[in-house]
């Protein structure tokens, strides 16, 4: 039943321009389940009520279908994203995803520490870029930049670092190698793999256009309902804009200059 799924989209999938194919913006887990919601959505109001319209007024932009494309599609990407596990698995070249993964986890926790002293300096903006990067552990590509980065900030604040004992300087090289090795890496979750996670991603993309097709229909109608309108907003994405919120507001006031006396 779930190959039915990637059969059936694979032609619009593999016809994607490269450059329109995009990357999982939040984990997988969140993203399939926020489209499920998404779907559900469109079921629920696609009849208008007393109190409300109904999504089959943008029926010419928005079919009632997309609500079964979406579950077909997180079906199919779900799948490919399965395979693409069991395959790493199996990989010996899954070893240096792991040890990069370790290292940049290390890497990160000891500058988070070390930067977040309550003095502004060139190594906190930079960190700030890092981290509103928000790389992804499983691509290869995004954790190899988030190395490279890492290296780069630890070199610079090397000697902050030092002062912790147990921190080895030899991890900043280590960090350094391990972005090359990953990005010369010719398959890095192997050939099988690679293939499942192209395919996948371009699913993930057309499951985000219907996605953002149902959101933008609910801006639309529901623009004076917003109970209603929430349920078909991202709850990730307002958590991380509140958060982001919280952090901007507190850089703030540790930015603030002390009232004259």
């Amino acid at each position: 039943m779930s190959q039915l799924h990637i059969d059936r989209w694979m032609s619009e999938a593999t016809a994607l321009n490269p450059n329109e194919v995009g990357t999982p913006g939040m984990p997988l887990p969140v993203l399939f389940y926020e489209a499920g919601m998404a779907a559900d959505f469109m079921e629920t109001y696609w009849q208008p009520a007393d109190d409300r319209p109904g999504l089959v007024e943008t029926a010419a932009f928005l079919p009632l279908t997309v609500a079964e494309e979406i579950k077909s599609l997180a079906a199919a990407a779900n799948t490919l994203n399965a395979r693409m596990v069991l395959a790493a698995k199996d990989d010996p070249q899954a070893a240096l995803m792991a040890q990069c993964r370790s290292v940049a986890t290390l890497l990160s926790n000891t500058l988070r520490y070390v930067l977040d002293d309550g003095q502004t300096t060139r190594g906190d903006a930079a960190w700030e870029v890092i981290r509103q990067r928000d790389a992804s552990l499983s691509s290869p590509a995004e954790l190899a930049q988030l190395l490279a980065d890492l290296a780069v900030l630890a070199e610079h604040e090397q000697a902050t670092l030092t002062k912790l004992p147990s921190f080895k300087v030899e991890l900043i090289a280590t960090a350094a190698t391990l972005a090359e090795e990953l990005l010369l890496s010719g398959r890095v979750l192997g050939r099988n793999a690679s293939a499942d996670l192209s395919l996948r991603d371009r699913m993930l993309t057309l499951l985000a256009r219907r996605v953002a097709s149902v959101r933008r229909a609910a801006r639309f109608l529901f623009r004076d309902s917003p109970e209603i309108l929430r349920q078909a907003t991202s709850r990730y994405e307002r958590e991380r804009q509140r958060r982001a919120a919280a952090r901007a507001k507190e850089a703030d006031g540790s930015n603030a200059a002390p009232a004259d006396a």
